[in-house]
């Protein structure tokens, strides 16, 4: 373990310890339903967190000070019974949070504390940073020491909160594969230059990736939650999707306004997801696919085009997610 720093910082009168603290985060839940907390950045610092459509997060931290942190903050008469208080402090610069949140006082031993926090006041990048203060106030002396309460004492590294929302589940309705579209050729493969086919051809749509592309393909198949390319790679994911799923919405469309139902399971499957967003004040899907084939009936076809584009924007976030990438490239 290296020794403590302690430093003066500009208005403090006295010795602060800047990695006096260690915070972890040991549990996560969103709405009480457990995440993974164990980070994913090369420092370890940091945590990608979904809260579309939760209503909590409950944070879960322990907060460890330094056995040598009394030495360094209290004069000798108070370290039976420190005068403190260790807390968190709750940041977010882009809803303007700024909350302090107790975890322990009159100790200085490692202390567990659960905080919850709603989620509509998260977004962004979210710090919780573990703080000491004084808690009370004590004669004046010329040791070096703070002596007035409310005075911060030491700190300790921050952790990020990544707060994002849920990005789709990867292939939910497709089988995706990979291959060299030069390679192989037509007539499965037309244009070597594209990125991706769609094929429907068969009982399982299939989505296949250009090989061709290797910096992109890479992009496609970054893994990890966390940073710059994880927010690439969901962009790319959202546009395919934004092109491929009007390719499947309206192939079981169409087959709808031919037969009156469904070709295949997947098309079952596509219209059940999308047309409860579409026709939302009819009950059941029967009666949403009756209310489907009637608008087509009637030729309403760019009609619903237009309400289906608006929803997969909103869906999958299309702005937020480029304007998000596009702060971190500017």
């Amino acid at each position: 373990m290296t020794a403590a720093t302690t430093r003066r910082i500009r208005g403090w009168p006295f010795g602060h310890v800047d990695d006096g603290l260690t915070l972890r985060l040991t549990e996560l839940a969103v709405d009480g339903r457990p995440v993974p907390c164990d980070g994913a950045d090369p420092d370890g610092r940091g945590v990608e967190v979904a809260l579309a459509r939760a209503a909590a997060l409950t944070v879960t931290v322990t907060v460890t000070p330094r056995p040598e942190l009394a030495g360094l903050t209290l004069p000798l008469v108070e370290h039976p019974r420190p005068p403190v208080s260790l807390a968190v402090i709750v940041s977010c610069a882009e809803t303007r949070l700024r909350r302090a949140v107790v975890v322990a006082t009159g100790a200085l031993g490692e202390a567990h504390h659960t905080l919850t926090l709603a989620a509509g006041d998260l977004r962004g990048v979210v710090e919780l940073t573990p703080v000491l203060v004084r808690s009370t106030t004590r004669p004046a002396a010329d040791d070096g020491l703070a002596t007035e309460a409310g005075s911060r004492l030491a700190s300790g590294a921050a952790w990020e909160l990544r707060v994002d929302p849920a990005r789709p589940t990867q292939g939910h309705y497709l089988d995706i594969r990979e291959e060299s579209f030069a390679s192989k050729g037509p007539p499965r493969f037309p244009e070597p230059r594209a990125l991706y086919r769609l094929d429907l051809g068969g009982d399982e749509p299939v989505l296949w990736i250009n090989t061709d592309h290797p910096l992109t393909t890479s992009v496609i198949n970054a893994r990890g939650n966390l940073g710059r390319a994880a927010r690439l790679r969901n962009l790319v994911h959202s546009q395919l999707a934004l092109v491929v799923w009007p390719r499947l919405f309206w192939d079981a469309a169409r087959a709808i306004e031919a037969t009156g139902e469904a070709t295949w399971p997947w098309h079952d499957a596509t219209l059940a997801h999308w047309l409860k967003r579409l026709y939302p004040e009819a009950r059941g899907h029967e009666s949403r696919v009756a209310a489907i084939a009637a608008e087509l009936a009637e030729g309403q076809h760019a009609a619903i085009a237009a309400r289906l584009d608006d929803l997969l924007q909103v869906e999958l976030e299309i702005a937020d997610a480029t304007e998000r990438l596009a702060g971190e490239l500017t």
